[in-house]
């Protein structure tokens, strides 16, 4: 699964990437294509809803975890569905655990 979070958030470094002139225009423009392929031939959509983000403020309320809002908004959707977390952030990955959330390793 992949949720329009990720989706929208793939699309804002890759728009900073091409304002700040790291990437330029052409090679933005493929890394969104090659992404809407993907996402669309090997995965299932994931879209947010009014409870998750209810839930990931909650998670946000807790001073014991020092998660930002787009990630406790992931967490909160891979609780509902009951999908795994996937992060290379490892304080994510913690405050997903102890959220009760599966987390992939890698």
């Amino acid at each position: 699964m992949v949720s329009d979070l990720a989706r929208a958030e793939f699309a804002s470094v890759m728009a900073l990437r091409a304002r700040t002139r790291r990437m330029d225009d052409g090679a933005a423009r493929e890394a969104f294509a090659k992404l809407g392929a993907w996402v669309a031939a090997a995965t299932l959509p994931a879209r947010l809803e009014n409870g998750d983000v209810l839930l990931a403020e909650g998670f946000l309320r807790r001073l014991d975890m020092t998660l930002r809002t787009q990630d406790a908004m992931h967490i909160a959707l891979a609780l509902r569905l009951g999908a795994s977390v996937a992060t290379f952030d490892a304080r994510m990955a913690e405050s997903a655990r102890g959220l009760g959330a599966v987390v992939l390793e890698g």
